[in-house]
């Protein structure tokens, strides 16, 4: 990606609360961009170069205290400033009506920037940095935090190391570590060269390099091969930062390359155009709202096993997240009674106990197995908790449809 699409990149990764890992070849200016990022907003920025650091710079040096042993936060580590206090990043970045920006108290400037409200800590040459150094920051990347050291609620960490050109100095390539970023790669594109064709203009030797250099790309950055030397791959964690991502996506107005950007450097390329063209015929809206019509069943009557169990993960989802009325429970519970009735017995059953899992989570294999627990569960449910169970209960629900309770009885003991 360009300077531009790069920098909306990571701020959305900021925003969404992940780890920014950008890519790219020596020299184009990675740890620049991060710095022009703070200083447009006012923030605080935190350079440090993970190459030439020992692991006490990111986890401070043991103490004792009250006979145990604790490590203190490096002073180079932000600490944020105490409420009530203020800094530059205090003031927000608005323009009036001349497009003049706000300005900020010249003696504000005279603070840390390690005491400001809000900026990047970023780590730059990670991916070259001595094992003990990445592992003080493995739980740095992620949870914000390592020993006793938090990073400031206004503050984000982002990372950053030249391609693996041919070498190889630690252990960077173990994906529990990779998989807590989100990757991104700077390119020298179009973009990039004018960008930094405006930045060698002070030079007064600027035009006849910049006529060497545009004659042939390849006078920019030679011709060296940029890899990363692994392949971003998917896991549980990647699909939650994606989760948050669209959260971020809905109450933000975040440009359709910084979101596929990010998506891909979470789960990998190919993975991120799959998900973005991604398509059902059927969705968990359709069988909440409408119901099993004709043309639903007909659609339903088309979906392999493959997509059928996406759309029980998808509804089993969905319906947490809505108010549940009868006519939404029952919809639902029509669609699990025509799944019981097919060769997928065995997804009535997982949606079934989900659903009644919600309610009693220790109990919903039995009471999907046993419809006698069941009938005991509902009446204790009734006498016992009455207040606590607003409006219809899927546990009742099910328990009213006697032919779907024996059948995903029979199916959870192997008889069907």
């Amino acid at each position: 990606m360009d300077i531009t699409q790069l920098k909306d990149a990571v701020i959305l990764c900021r925003d969404t609360g992940i780890t920014s890992f950008v890519w790219g070849h020596r020299g184009l200016g990675k740890s620049s961009i991060h710095e022009q990022i703070a200083r447009v907003r006012n923030w605080g920025f935190i350079n440090m170069r993970c190459s030439q650091m020992e692991a006490s710079d990111l986890r401070g040096l043991p103490d004792k205290e009250g006979g145990k042993t604790v490590y203190r936060p490096p002073a180079d580590l932000p600490s944020g400033h105490a409420e009530g206090e203020v800094c530059p990043a205090c003031y927000p970045v608005e323009a009036d009506e001349d497009g003049v920006l706000t300005e900020v108290p010249k003696e504000l400037y005279d603070r840390p920037e390690g005491e400001y409200c809000q900026g990047l800590l970023f780590l730059d040459e990670l991916n070259r940095a001595e094992d003990d150094v990445l592992q003080a920051g493995f739980e740095l990347v992620l949870d914000l935090k390592v020993g006793l050291y938090k990073v400031p609620s206004g503050w984000s960490v982002h990372c950053a190391g030249n391609f693996m050109e041919g070498y190889m100095v630690n252990n960077f390539g173990d994906p529990a570590f990779l998989d807590r970023f989100c990757h991104l790669n700077l390119v020298s594109s179009d973009e990039y060269f004018q960008a930094w064709s405006d930045y060698m203009n002070g030079f007064d030797a600027a035009p006849k390099i910049l006529q060497f250099v545009g004659f042939n790309p390849e006078h920019l950055i030679g011709k060296v091969k940029g890899e990363r030397g692994f392949s971003v791959q998917p896991s549980p964690r990647s699909w939650e930062f994606v989760a948050k991502l669209e959260e971020v996506c809905q109450v933000q107005d975040i440009t359709a390359e910084a979101k596929r950007a990010v998506i891909a450097g979470i789960v990998g390329d190919s993975l991120a155009q799959q998900y973005e063209s991604f398509t059902c015929e059927v969705t968990p809206r359709d069988i909440m709202g409408e119901g099993l019509t004709t043309k639903i069943k007909a659609k339903l009557g088309k979906l392999r096993r493959n997509a059928m169990v996406g759309l029980i993960w998808g509804l089993s989802s969905s319906v947490k997240n809505v108010k549940q009325t009868e006519k939404l429970m029952n919809n639902v519970i029509d669609f699990m009674e025509l799944l019981a009735k097919t060769n997928e017995r065995d997804l009535a059953v997982s949606l079934g106990r989900s659903l009644c899992g919600q309610e009693s989570q220790e109990l919903a294999g039995a009471m999907l197995s046993n419809p006698h627990l069941t009938k005991l569960a509902a009446r204790w449910k009734k006498r016992h908790q009455p207040s606590k169970q607003k409006g219809p209960s899927w546990i009742n629900l099910i328990n009213e449809r006697e032919a779907l309770q024996e059948l995903m009885s029979k199916v959870s003991y192997g008889m069907e």
